[in-house]
This record gives C-alpha cells, sequence and structure tokens, in this order.
C-alpha cells in the first residue's frame, strides 16, 4: 500500500520508541488493529478526515472506539497525532508502521496461486521453503 510521505516520520518515531520501549510486538498488533479499521470502515476513514468534525469531538470518539483496545503507548501516540492536526494520516502511519515492522523483521509479502487448493502440510511445506531461501540473503 502506498502511503502518503507525511506518515512515515511519524510511523519511524513511533517504530523507534516501541523498539526503545521493547513494545514493538503489542505496538504491531495495536497498528494492525487500526490499519484494519481504517481499512474497511468508511465511516471512521471519513470521520478522521472531515473537517467539520471537530478536534475534540474526533478525540472523543477515538477515544471510545479505541481506548480499551490499544496500549496506553500506542493510544497516547494517536491522541497526539490528532492535538497536531494530522488525524487524517492516521491510517497511512499504521500502514507505514506495519511496513517497518515487516522490514525490521525481513518479512516478505509472497503470494501461493494454484490451480487447486492446497493443504496444510504442503502450505507448511512451503513456508518452510520460503524461510530457508529468505536466510540465505
Amino acid at each position: 500500500m502506498i502511503v502518503s510521505h507525511i506518515a512515515v516520520p511519524y510511523a519511524k518515531a513511533l517504530f523507534d520508541l516501541t523498539l526503545e520501549k521493547n513494545l514493538l510486538e503489542d505496538t504491531m498488533n495495536d497498528m494492525q488493529l487500526v490499519a484494519t479499521l481504517f481499512e474497511k470502515n468508511k465511516d471512521f476513514r471519513m470521520m478522521l478526515k472531515s473537517p467539520v468534525i471537530s478536534e475534540g469531538k474526533k478525540r472523543i470518539i477515538f477515544k471510545r472506539i479505541f481506548e480499551k483496545a490499544l496500549s496506553k503507548l500506542a493510544f497516547t501516540f494517536l491522541l497526539i497525532i490528532i492535538r497536531k492536526k494530522r488525524e487524517s494520516y492516521i491510517g497511512d502511519i499504521a500502514f507505514a508502521f506495519i511496513e517497518l515492522y515487516k522490514d525490521f523483521k525481513g518479512i516478505l509479502p509472497t503470494t501461493l496461486k494454484t490451480a487447486v487448493p492446497v493443504s496444510d502440510d504442503i502450505r507448511l511445506r512451503i513456508r518452510d521453503l520460503m524461510k530457508g531461501q529468505s536466510k540465505e540473503r
């Protein structure tokens, strides 16, 4: 997914902070949740991008949705994004964070296309083969 160049520095700052605090996995789960909601919920996207809805109302809505679902660090970070009037980039920040995580962990996107359904055993063997290939580089 292509993300805004504005989102990348915010994602890097969050990524570096989570590495420093040893909260990378928790924050990755949080950013996946935010990205999924952003991707699948048009109303959420429109609310974040709307110039008509005040910052205060956006913060209230955001708190109701995420306060108990996200870690304190990710939640506070995203509230700061809203306070800085960059809330329209929250989805892009989440997607950029996920890309940074994948790059850091050496996760490469792959797609397996077959003419017939693949069993779980074959899927696992292919995954193990791919892991071996990526370690050689």
